[in-house]
């Protein structure tokens, strides 16, 4: 948990403003500024990663990360890397052996999990410089490569009467693009470029796109007003400079079960070192109706656990995490870590262990977690559904092996291997907890904690001005809607420090009037 230094000069503590949202939103210009980066031309079924790629990339450029992590230009991550290299093709399984031979066939379509299944298993996401090649696979992994991955991927749906859309905006405001599916056809598309698919036509989603801004007023084909504006992959001489509007009635978009709206976000360099998983290819399934799952690990340095990542099928979900140093006889014991903490979207998460738990090279540990409902992902081999349809659809193989994943069950605990799982596939399934560790605790801090704006730094929960002031001053901090949520009166000699804690996340803007009247302003993001 983040908290608040005992150098503080001045605490502010606010109510958590619920935002009201503008009947019109477009990342492009948010304030002046363009949160979105270039329309792309894909080749191949690949505009699942075309899509899931887009979303980090608008996160980044909103968060001012790609930027503060030395890269220049606009974000610019590599989608063919994704596509080749994601686990679940003929090309590569490193699940399987051998690793190649079985699966899906390669740029011939994927999905959100399958992209989040790469990117939590730390394989990417490499930028485009690093790892762009559709003829050809590039590398998998090179010293020289520079890894972004987002520590939450979480599933939205604006329910099938629209009762969650305001959700979707939220995300899209606050985070960036979010990337969704559609069915395309001619036939659901008008000569502006609106596309609309009746609930009631039974033609499959077969295309990858990501939301970027709304128009409540648009008019579709639909029965009643208001529409995405979303970003396509097939260049921008297609639609509206490569954009078009989808409507909020669309059978998919929004609301398909896994493959929109997904919102890829809190991009960041990976800090850690090792990535401790047995789940290969993600979350698969989901088993309900136990009390806890846990996965043992063996450390292969002396190190240090910094964060865990594992999934949530539900919304609101309470979890309880735990690292025990000890297993026998059934029996778990020397616990080293416990935290409480709740997750309000399905998907995969991550948490930072305050304190991190230090680990001997060559000694067990266990990662324990139990969830409040909603039940425990796990992956298995199985046939995954894919876009752009079924006729690449292929068997995918996953392993495991006894000893990795347990459940809890009847006041037991019981090992995963020899669930009899409904699929059929036995032997195959492990959770999705996995543990992110370093060789030295001093590299733990997220890069995204502390950010510089202008006259500003922002520092984990604190918005603080670089300099102590020379007169008196108002510091006053504005929602992009312009709504103040901020107003302080500062003394000379301050730092101007005020807390962001309880502000939900987004961009703000900062306005510091001085008595001399001098102004100072601009824009931070608050994660």
């Amino acid at each position: 948990m983040r908290f608040i230094t005992s150098m503080i000069l001045v605490l502010i503590v606010f109510q958590n403003y619920s935002q009201e949202l503008p009947n019109e939103f477009d990342l492009r210009d948010v304030d002046g500024e363009n949160y979105v980066t270039n329309v792309e031309n894909q080749e191949g079924g690949t505009c699942w990663a075309f899509a899931a790629v887009a979303s980090m990339e608008s996160n980044l450029k909103m968060t001012g990360v790609w930027n503060s992590s030395g890269e220049t230009g606009d974000p610019n991550l590599a989608e063919y890397h994704m596509d080749w290299w994601n686990g679940f093709n003929d090309y590569y399984n490193d699940d399987a052996t051998p690793p190649s031979g079985s699966g899906i066939e390669v740029h011939q379509g994927g999905n959100y999990r399958i992209a989040s299944a790469y990117l939590t298993r730390g394989t990417g996401s490499v930028r485009n410089q690093d790892g762009q090649s559709y003829n050809n696979a590039p590398d998998q992994y090179d010293p020289g490569y520079h890894l972004f991955r987002p520590r939450h991927i979480s599933w939205l749906n604006t329910g099938d009467e629209q009762e969650n859309l305001i959700t979707i905006k939220r995300a899209v405001k606050n985070h960036g693009g979010v990337a969704t599916c559609i069915a395309y056809d001619e036939d659901f598309i008008d000569w502006q470029y609106n596309h609309y698919q009746p609930p009631e036509n039974d033609k499959k989603a077969d295309h990858s796109v990501t939301i970027i801004g709304w128009d409540d007023t648009r008019i579709t084909g639909a029965p009643k007003r208001g529409a995405w504006i979303c970003k396509n992959s097939w260049g921008s001489s297609w639609g509206s400079n490569g954009y078009f509007w989808v409507s909020y009635y669309d059978k998919y978009a929004g609301k398909h079960p896994t493959m929109g709206a997904v919102l890829f976000s809190d991009v960041m360099r990976p800090e850690f070192d090792n990535n401790y998983y047995h789940d290969y290819h993600g979350w698969v399934d989901t088993l309900k109706g136990v009390k806890a799952v846990m996965n043992r690990y063996t450390a292969d340095n002396d190190e240090f656990i910094k964060s865990v990542n594992f999934v949530t099928a539900a919304d609101t979900v309470e979890y309880t995490l735990r690292i025990y140093k000890t297993f026998e006889n059934g029996v778990l014991s020397d616990m080293v870590y416990n935290s409480v903490d709740v997750v309000d979207y399905p998907g995969f998460h991550t948490t930072d262990l305050n304190p991190v738990v230090q680990l001997a090279e060559g000694e067990d540990f266990y990662v324990f977690l139990r969830l409040s409902h909603g039940g425990y992902g796990y992956d298995r081999s199985h046939t995954p559904d894919i876009v752009p349809g079924d006729d690449f659809r292929s068997f995918v193989p996953s392993d495991a092996n006894p000893g990795e994943s347990f459940y809890r069950e009847n006041d037991q605990w019981k090992d995963f291997y020899d669930y009899e799982d409904p699929s059929g596939f036995m032997h195959t399934g492990n959770f999705c907890v996995k543990a992110y560790t370093m060789l030295n605790p001093q590299t733990g801090l997220r890069s995204s904690k502390t950010k510089e704006h202008g006259e500003v730094v922002v520092i984990g929960e604190q918005l603080q001005l670089k300099k102590k002031l020379q007169d008196q001053a108002v510091l006053k901090v504005y929602t992009l809607d312009g709504r103040k949520v901020v107003s302080k009166e500062l003394k000379a000699g301050e730092a101007g420090t005020v807390s962001v804690k309880h502000l939900t996340t987004g961009i703000y803007i900062y306005k510091l009037r001085q008595a001399s009247g001098k102004m100072i302003s601009g824009k931070f993001y608050n994660n």
